[in-house]
């Protein structure tokens, strides 16, 4: 079993290839890179023959870097974390919504 420390997560391009080498030792980025459809190969394994590294190659142009501003990456206006919509505007639409037993001709 590895440490949170050892579950390293590398990309690597240098500007000769214009590929770029993922690796990770955590499971939940390699499964978010499979769902995302990169190829992931099972890089390494334990002892036992469980898998503890995977590896893909992806364009260097799939490595994108987004903005930061006193080191904390600016979100998107309106993002909330964790919801789909602000609960401000969620609340406007479900009073807005007709319910079930509204009809209109």
């Amino acid at each position: 079993m590895t440490t949170r420390a050892e579950q390293e997560t590398i990309i690597d391009w240098n500007e000769e290839d214009q590929l770029a080498h993922l690796y990770t030792a955590h499971e939940a980025q390699a499964k978010r890179w499979i769902k995302l459809g990169y190829d992931m190969q099972v890089c390494h394994r334990d002892r036992a023959g469980l898998p503890t590294g995977w590896g893909a190659f992806a364009e260097k142009d799939a490595v994108r870097f987004r903005p930061v501003l006193d080191g904390k990456v600016v979100r998107r206006k309106g993002h909330c974390k964790g919801q789909l919509f602000p609960a401000k505007k969620h609340d406007q639409l479900v009073a807005s919504a007709p319910s079930k037993g509204d009809t209109h001709a």
